[in-house]
């Protein structure tokens, strides 16, 4: 199930780095691994680090999953320890939606979720489930925007984060 995980990862990284480099971003990534996020994203000279999940499990469920909490190491990941400025979510069939790390914490600390998975991955995540329909009014979908209008976008909230 790791190695599904860490593949699906992976492909969702080359994705969003395709998408960004086709309307003339460059994206850097470290030779060594940051655990902090998943990818930087060089906008007027600006490095804005990007924290991207694969969410496979949404089109079954109608949920989205945040990761708050590590329960194997009793500590904050995903979204409450990520240094990431920007959030991606891929959802089947490669709905790409984007927000702010900050704009995705204040939603989880003013919305119950209709869910928790206290052991979920490899019983090493915490996992509050929200409607997708009610979660995606903090994410922009970006992989349908033309590229004019998505290199508007990114540039304009670069700005911000």
């Amino acid at each position: 199930m790791f190695v599904k995980n860490l593949s699906d990862g992976q492909n969702a990284e080359s994705i969003v780095a395709n998408l960004f480099r086709s309307v003339g971003f460059q994206v850097l990534h470290d030779k060594k691994k940051n655990i902090d996020w998943d990818m930087v994203l060089l906008v007027k000279n600006k490095r804005i680090p990007i924290e991207i999940k694969f969410d496979a499990y949404e089109q079954k469920s109608g949920n989205i999953a945040i990761e708050v909490y590590n329960p194997k190491s009793c500590s904050p990941s995903g979204v409450t320890a990520t240094k990431a400025l920007l959030w991606i979510h891929i959802l089947i069939p490669h709905q790409i939606l984007l927000t702010t790390v900050n704009r995705l914490r204040r939603y989880i600390d003013n919305h119950q979720p209709a869910r928790i998975i206290n052991c979920g991955g490899d019983d090493n995540a915490t996992l509050y489930l929200y409607k997708t329909e009610d979660i995606s009014t903090v994410f922009d979908r970006i992989d349908k925007m033309k590229k004019e209008e998505l290199q508007n976008f990114i540039q304009e909230i670069s700005e911000y984060v």
